[in-house]
């Protein structure tokens, strides 16, 4: 089935596990009770590793998909820590799904990135916030510096990944004070999961305890929608 143009076609009930399905184009197909090697859901964003060589897909339950553009052999990772990356210093921490979402967004709003990632030396352990981004504000002499922390939401638990995420951000906070004080740290989060889940009292209570600032962007206009001090 190399190279076939299955688009806009229903297939329905195809046991297709095994089969080569090279260049093959299932776009807008309608595959409904079709098998294939590697059970996968809605995509919600794709990326290219820098050589080419790597395509890496996330889907709405969390799981990104890594295929190897020559092979197309693939390599299903859950997503529990987060973050992907392909980058070639392992120490390194991977960037969240939306990173380039949030950089992009940041820059349509004036801000110069500074720092991809933003780098602590605590001495016995590294810190790499994702963004480090500066902004000079008018009618003002000195400048704006913030550090962003992106956050996407996709894991299987949205309150586990809550829990993480909070205790990382004051950790961070606190590393950042040590560094760089005067630039003040945002937590990103993606304006779905702020309506559905950041707007319940519990949460918010938490979140004004730690006088946590938050950065909500929108993936589907791909901007940043509200700046929560």
């Amino acid at each position: 089935m190399t190279g076939i143009d299955f688009s806009n076609l229903t297939i329905w009930q195809a046991y297709l596990q095994g089969t080569i399905l090279q260049r093959t184009n299932f776009t807008n197909a309608d595959l409904r009770h079709c098998v294939f090697n590697e059970a996968f859901d809605r995509v919600k964003t794709v990326a290219f590793s820098p050589d080419g060589t790597q395509l890496a897909t996330g889907d709405s339950r969390g799981d990104i998909l890594l295929s190897k553009i020559e092979s197309l052999s693939l390599d299903t990772i859950r997503s529990s820590q987060m973050l992907l990356t392909f980058s070639e210093l392992p120490a390194m921490p991977a960037k969240d799904v939306f990173h380039q979402l949030v950089k992009t967004a940041l820059e349509n709003e004036g801000w110069t990135i500074t720092h991809d990632p933003y780098h602590i030396d605590l001495g016995f352990v590294d810190f790499y916030i994702d963004l480090g981004a500066e902004r000079l504000i008018a009618a003002t002499k000195g400048g704006e510096k913030i550090a962003v922390e992106i956050k996407t939401f996709l894991a299987a638990s949205t309150i586990s990944e809550f829990h993480t995420s909070i205790g990382q951000f004051i950790n961070y906070r606190i590393a950042l004070e040590e560094e760089d004080a005067d630039r003040k740290l945002y937590l990103a989060v993606p304006s779905d999961i702020y309506k559905r889940f950041f707007k319940h009292p519990f949460i918010q209570t938490v979140i004004c305890r730690n006088q946590i600032p938050l950065l909500v962007y929108d993936t589907e206009k791909q901007e940043i929608a509200q700046w929560i001090s």
